[in-house]
């Protein structure tokens, strides 16, 4: 039972870390790409928050340094992601990544803000991110990511867990 539930976790880190380390590569690869939507984000929240000048300051400055904000993003989503990956510091990674997506949902899916057709997709893409939130949250509290040793026999072909 124990290596199953090995198996379990193995595949979760896995399939969770992908995601990120796909998005982080395609981001490198299409960075032009990527800049230009980074900026069409915050272009907009400079909209959202109309008069609140701390948010209006913050946006600005991120405007103005948008390579770097990106490099950020980008060097979050690779290192949680291949520390979660490969199993090598699972809670950091896990935290890291958490670090990075939890701001990312808010800042490109502001659901809140839009109407109509966009409002209900922005919605399903915030809540799909909630969903990769907690996935990475359940990564964290797991006990271990290794399998389990030590099996003894109990009978002739019966086995129990050495707890």
């Amino acid at each position: 039972m124990q290596f199953g539930r090995y198996i379990i976790f193995l595949l979760s880190r896995i399939l969770i870390s992908l995601v990120f380390i796909l998005f982080a590569l395609s981001s490198l690869f299409k960075w032009d790409d990527a800049l230009q939507d980074l900026n069409k984000v915050l272009s907009e929240w400079e909209f959202f928050v109309g008069s609140a000048e701390v948010l209006q300051e913050a946006i600005q400055l991120m405007l103005n340094n948008v390579s770097i904000v990106l490099g950020i993003l980008v060097a979050l989503q690779l290192l949680g992601g291949f520390l979660v990956f490969f199993g090598l510091a699972v809670r950091l990674g896990s935290l890291i990544l958490l670090l990075h997506l939890i701001p990312v949902t808010f800042l490109f899916h502001p659901f809140w803000y839009l109407q109509g057709a966009d409002q209900a997709k922005e919605l399903v893409l915030f809540m799909k991110n909630c969903i990769a939130i907690g996935g990475i949250l359940a990564l964290m509290v797991v006990r271990s990511n290794q399998p389990r040793r030590g099996y003894k026999v109990v009978k002739e072909g019966n086995y129990a867990d050495d707890e």
